[in-house]
């Protein structure tokens, strides 16, 4: 519904793999590189995590018009849990600040004829980030009611009936918009971290790792610091309303109760509260086997302490011995084997030499590849 809107303004954006594109307009805003000696097409850049968003600005910079079709052209899985949406969404939050510039440049060249287009743009790139950094902001402060204006709560409400009327369009309930809410008040520490990952591209210049949403069957935990900026912020609410109500700020009080009771309603609903505490509890056994871990090493005196990390040295990384090749070997059994057989036992060759039986007899094509990619 939001890429329909903003077809009309001529600021749609590609998302995703459910797009169509022409080959000449992917053609026109490639570039090359070199790779190992070898020239390569890139057609797609991936200087950000939202490298779709940013093709977007690349075809539109090229007078090329992108349309959002009414219908359904490809199905996707959505995230099973909130630890793959959270994957997902801190992904899809890093980036915005840094096509910005671009998006810049575009509009400087018909500042006037593209102001519209630009501001949806802009929106659409920075309002997650800026949306969650308020959100947080009022939630954190304690207001006086004096600062608050009526037409605070009329643009709150009047905000809430639009996205319910959205939400029953694309075929949803009006009942959905609680549980929207709260699932975005769980995605603000998320938002905010994709930000700041922007941020620290920005000044680094290193890009960030592709997290790619996880397809499995199994949950996928939430990772330990959103979990305590979420349960945090859940305490911090109810803290705020008992000091709101013990100084009579009514207004800010209902505010945060309601952020707070949505929070709760989140981590209850689409967390859960057992899966939270089990996430808790293999973060604390994982780092409590790291300082352990680190308290043995670290016990004895320095001279043992040397002759310890040489051993373990030893032991973890093994001296690679030849095989003599047997009748009927493959050419990848020798190549592994001769890896593992310095100081694994025999369990870990045979374990290898089982996975390695499902390979191709034949790696031929494979070395004489590599080879021409290697130059020869």
């Amino acid at each position: 519904m939001t890429h329909q809107g903003m077809t009309y303004f001529n600021a749609t954006s590609w998302v995703g793999a459910n797009a169509l594109v022409r080959r000449s307009a992917l053609e026109e805003i490639a570039i090359e590189t070199i790779e190992r000696g070898h020239k390569i097409k890139i057609y797609i850049q991936d200087r950000t995590m939202i490298e779709d968003t940013a093709a977007t600005i690349d075809l539109v910079s090229r007078d090329w018009g992108l349309h959002s079709y009414p219908a359904r052209l490809a199905f996707s899985a959505t995230p099973p849990d909130f630890g793959s949406l959270l994957i997902q969404r801190r992904r899809w939050s890093n980036g915005g600040l840094l096509i910005l510039p671009a998006l810049a440049r575009y509009m400087l060249q018909r500042p006037f004829g593209r102001f519209r287009e630009g501001a949806l743009r802009s929106h659409y790139m920075l309002g997650q980030a800026i949306e969650s950094v308020a959100i947080l902001v009022l939630t954190l402060s304690s207001v006086d009611d004096k600062l608050f204006s009526i037409w605070m709560p009329l643009v709150a409400v009047s905000y809430q009936i639009v996205y319910a009327l959205d939400l029953v369009i694309a075929g949803y309930k009006y009942s959905d918009l609680p549980r929207v809410y709260a699932l975005n008040l769980l995605l603000v520490p998320v938002r905010i971290g994709g930000t700041v990952q922007s941020l620290k591209q920005a000044c680094t210049g290193r890009k960030q790792a592709f997290g790619r949403t996880p397809k499995v069957a199994e949950r996928t935990a939430t990772p330990i610091l959103y979990l305590a900026a979420i349960y945090g912020l859940a305490v911090w609410c109810a803290y705020i309303v008992i000091k709101d109500m013990s100084m009579g700020r009514a207004a800010h009080a209902v505010f945060a109760f309601l952020n707070s009771a949505a929070l709760l309603y989140g981590l209850w609903r689409y967390i859960g509260f057992r899966a939270a505490l089990e996430d808790f509890w293999a973060h604390a056994r994982s780092r409590g086997q790291i300082v352990w871990n680190k308290c043995v090493v670290l016990g004895p005196p320095l001279g043992a302490f040397v002759g310890l990390q040489r051993q373990r040295r030893s032991a973890l990384i093994p001296r690679p011995v030849p095989i003599e090749p047997q009748s009927g070997e493959r050419s990848g059994e020798r190549f592994f084997g001769s890896i593992v057989a310095g100081d694994a036992d025999r369990e870990t060759r045979l374990s290898i030499a089982e996975r390695l039986s499902a390979l191709p007899p034949d790696f031929s094509a494979v070395e004489s590849l590599a080879q021409a990619l290697d130059g020869g």
